[in-house]
């Protein structure tokens, strides 16, 4: 499921490159509103390997960049999506927007002038998946190095099945079906600082196999790794 927002700042709206942590924040404060955010921000699916069955969007609208003061200057509405596979998630940011229609983001408040709410099927498993925010798959070694995998690696992709089958198993119950992801055209390297933790993710288009239910769980739950930080949220491509 999924909820779309548009926002409309008083004023030109200056964020920095990197802001997936403060939206992050953003979001589970507004989570807090109504009692929520104790499951999604600290606990969420599994044990060893938690998975909190959300993500999101970067933010999008008509904005111009600063580079020399590195940072992003929207001017007029702003959007979002968030998603979910969970109802209780999208129950729970629905009602805090009906007490509270606005986020609180950096220093500015954000008045919510819109939100719909959408529960998109899509029809086939077999499609090509966009990655509008950086996809990013892991390894983190016993001195503390993280390794970013990349498409040039045949592990990234097997990393992503993995990814998400386990991610479907723990959140549903379910057993997954098979899936198969490879690279469909080039991608792009992004950096994105999240907190004080640099990481390196690809956005580009990924061919995607599977059956109808694991396609839209993964559409709606995001692809690869830290979705809930807002990394792998994907679209269909035109």
């Amino acid at each position: 499921m999924q909820i779309k927002l548009m926002f409309r700042p008083g004023n030109p709206l200056a964020i920095p490159f990197n802001y997936n942590y403060q939206l992050q924040s953003a979001l589970y404060a507004m989570l807090g509103e109504v009692g929520e955010s104790d499951f999604w921000h600290d606990n969420g699916f599994g044990e060893q390997n938690v998975f909190k069955g959300f993500c999101f969007s970067g933010l999008s609208g008509k904005y111009n960049t600063d580079r020399e003061n590195k940072k992003l200057i929207f001017d007029g509405n702003v959007y979002l999506e968030v998603r979910s596979s969970e109802f209780d998630f999208i129950d729970s940011f629905q009602r805090s927007l009906e007490r509270h229609p606005y986020i609180k983001f950096f220093d500015t408040r954000l008045d919510v002038i819109s939100a719909s709410l959408e529960n998109r099927h899509l029809g086939s498993g077999s499609l090509i998946l966009k990655a509008d925010t950086p996809v990013v798959i892991h390894e983190t070694a016993d001195d503390g190095h993280t390794y970013f995998f990349n498409p040039d690696e045949n592990e990234f992709y097997e990393r992503i099945c993995l990814n998400a089958a386990k991610k479907y198993e723990t959140i549903t119950g379910n057993q997954p079906d098979d899936i198969t992801i490879s690279a469909h055209g080039d991608y792009r390297k992004t950096v994105t600082k999240y907190k004080n933790f640099y990481i390196t993710g690809y956005t580009g288009e990924f061919e995607l196999e599977t059956s109808l239910k694991m396609a839209e769980f993964i559409y709606n739950t995001g692809l690869g790794e830290k979705n809930s930080q807002g990394f792998g949220f994907v679209n269909t491509a035109d």
